[in-house]
């Protein structure tokens, strides 16, 4: 048996079709035929870059800024990370070298969901002072919560809005061949959960929603006592969001193609959307979490001195050719991916413009 085949029977135990989101969930996290069990999919030999995976140096632009961060806060030490959904863990291998360099007492939290991803994650940080999560009922606190490329790989839903309503774009194969199939949405949970995209949906408009992201993010927030939260993905606010993408956001990669639809290859592509930055900020103001800082990654890195961070690498790499690799990293990292990925910093238990003014002298100082 295959996934083809276990995505078959699970379409004919429901009736004949089957959510997007259970299609992703079971794509993307089967244990033993989903994409994410298969080991790694990013690099050059893979499906996807990601930021940490360019160059060390936006591990460690981010590692500095904590720094900065923690102690103009006025936070005792060790200084305390929690990283949510930390790929092969190659973010977080960068920041702990970074904070040993400078000698700085940490503690490193791991949250990740698939085995196999874990197992690589204690292949990379071999002998690094790091824990896994399992829950969020004991995390510590204060703490910097950092997620890259987290919340656009949750299973996602594919809704449409017509004049009778919302239709639910459902999974069906027919002839061996998975394909989207209209049907009325009878979910009353999902229906609550698409009032607040009314206001900025038309007719024909296809969005692309996660409700599990959107608890999973309420399921933090509720946990943390005083913690800064950093959040970096593909993604925008809503009303901004649904303007650029009327037929929704869903986006297929393999091996650095988009493909035009998910159902040819599953469990060998990565199948994603981009998030909707508004459901973090909503699911956090119920939980006393303020939003303190939102722009595109090129601007964020910036602001928190990466052309600083390079200054000194410059003067520390052995050869020029480590040099121009740095270089270009940090035009990838500012123009190529600072566009497309964008940036969100929260705060619980912090006077907000406290630390949206740290951000500002920051930025002032570069």
């Amino acid at each position: 048996m295959g996934i083809r085949e276990v995505l078959s029977q699970k379409i004919q135990a429901e009736g004949g079709s089957l959510s997007f989101a259970e299609f992703v969930d079971i794509a993307l996290y089967h244990p033993e035929f989903g994409y994410y069990s298969k080991g790694p999919h990013i690099g050059r030999e893979g499906d996807f870059y990601t930021s940490p995976t360019l160059h060390p140096i936006f591990g460690w632009t981010l590692a500095r800024w904590i720094h900065q961060v923690w102690n103009q806060l006025g936070w005792p030490l060790p200084l305390r990370i929690l990283e949510l959904g930390p790929g092969e863990g190659y973010l977080a291998l960068d920041i702990l070298t970074w904070f040993q360099q400078k000698e700085i007492p940490i503690t490193y939290a791991l949250v990740e969901r698939s085995p196999t991803l874990k197992q690589r994650q204690r292949e990379v940080l071999q002998g690094k002072p790091v824990t896994w999560f399992t829950t969020f009922s004991d995390l510590p606190s204060p703490v910097f919560v950092v997620s890259n490329e987290l919340f656009d790989a949750f299973p996602f839903f594919r809704v449409q809005w017509t004049s009778s309503g919302w239709q639910e774009l459902r999974v069906v194969e027919k002839g061996g061949a998975f394909s989207f199939q209209a049907f009325p949405l009878q979910d009353p949970e999902l229906q609550e959960f698409l009032k607040r995209y009314r206001p900025w949906v038309h007719e024909g408009q296809i969005l692309d929603v996660a409700p599990q992201a959107y608890q999973f993010a309420l399921d933090l927030f509720t946990h943390l006592k005083q913690a800064v939260i950093l959040t970096i993905d593909y993604g925008d606010r809503r009303p901004s969001l649904l303007r650029r993408f009327p037929q929704g956001s869903l986006m297929v990669y393999h091996q650095h193609r988009v493909l035009d639809h998910p159902f040819g290859n599953p469990g060998n592509v990565d199948i994603t959307y981009h998030i909707d930055f508004d459901l973090l900020i909503e699911a956090g103001e119920t939980q006393g979490v303020e939003p303190v800082y939102f722009k595109d990654q090129g601007i964020f890195l910036m602001d928190i001195g990466i052309l600083e961070v390079l200054k000194e690498l410059e003067r520390s790499v052995p050869t020029q050719e480590e040099e121009i690799k740095a270089r270009l990293a940090v035009k990838t990292l500012v123009y190529r991916f600072g566009r497309s990925h964008q940036v969100l910093v929260q705060a619980k238990g912090i006077h907000a413009p406290l630390l949206q003014e740290l951000i500002k002298q920051k930025k002032r100082r570069t």
